[in-house]
């Protein structure tokens, strides 16, 4: 990323090392940017892997970005941007649990000290790392098969550049102090996993279940079979970007 940066940004960025555990290192990284803007994408995102170590889980994405808003809040910060996910509505899982847990906690924080929150739930983005799109590719590379949890999964899924314009443009949006705006990206209807497998396959030049064969290997510890963006209490509404859609009743998160 350092490096990335460098190239894109000759002389304009600093790159810090830390630990969002670290409430110490958080803070004193804080104090000397003393930025207008920090955006938290730091988190242990591996289903599988945080239902076997929850207390990482726990330390890392609810304590580190609770660290994360209060050293922001402390050094003056008047947005603060929290990457959040769609497991968080209605986990039934350690990773979706900890992202709800600090969606609470940071709006509570945003309140208590005047700074004005966004909270952006991504789907799945395609390309990232951890997941499936890289892991079809090189499954496909490998002449397959292709390993699905369950062919009736399905997932929402964004674009890198969707992602990164959801970041940025939430924070435009939520300039009320004190205040705290969820936000949901409109990616359409969610999409069986099979269906972007076959297509991925297609893109090849190859046949599903012919050249690349696709084998199901059951629900892994912690999926569901069907993801949601808000909860039953929860109603969207468009904003001023296309696209962006606003969260209503926010204020739950605090009560």
């Amino acid at each position: 990323i350092d490096m990335e940066l460098s190239r894109l940004l000759p002389g304009r960025h600093q790159a810090r090392l830390g630990d969002v555990r670290d409430m110490k290192r958080v803070s004193d990284i804080m104090a000397h940017a003393k930025p207008d803007v920090v955006i938290h994408a730091a988190a242990l995102k591996h289903v599988p892997l945080m239902e076997r170590n929850l207390c990482e889980a726990i330390l890392t994405n609810v304590f580190g970005a609770v660290n994360a808003a209060e050293a922001a809040a402390a050094a003056g910060a008047k947005r603060f941007v929290f990457i959040s996910t769609d497991k968080a509505v209605d986990p039934d899982n350690v990773m979706g649990a900890t992202k709800r847990l600090a969606e609470i906690a940071i709006s509570r924080i945003a309140s208590r000290t005047g700074m004005a929150a966004s909270i952006v739930r991504f789907g799945n983005v395609l390309g990232s790392s951890g997941s499936v799109v890289p892991l079809f590719e090189r499954q496909i590379a490998e002449g397959g098969p292709i390993t699905l949890t369950d062919p009736g999964v399905t997932r929402y899924f964004m674009t890198v550049e969707e992602a990164s314009a959801l970041v940025l443009q939430s924070a435009a949006i939520q300039d009320k102090t004190a205040q705290t705006g969820l936000y949901d990206l409109d990616m359409g209807e969610p999409m069986p996993i099979l269906q972007l497998a076959e297509t991925m396959i297609r893109m090849k030049g190859l046949v599903p279940g012919v050249d690349i064969q696709i084998t199901t290997t059951g629900l892994r510890e912690g999926e569901k079979m069907h993801e949601a963006l808000t909860y039953e209490h929860e109603a969207v509404s468009s904003t001023t970007v296309d696209g962006v859609w606003q969260v209503e009743n926010v204020h739950t998160l605090s009560e």
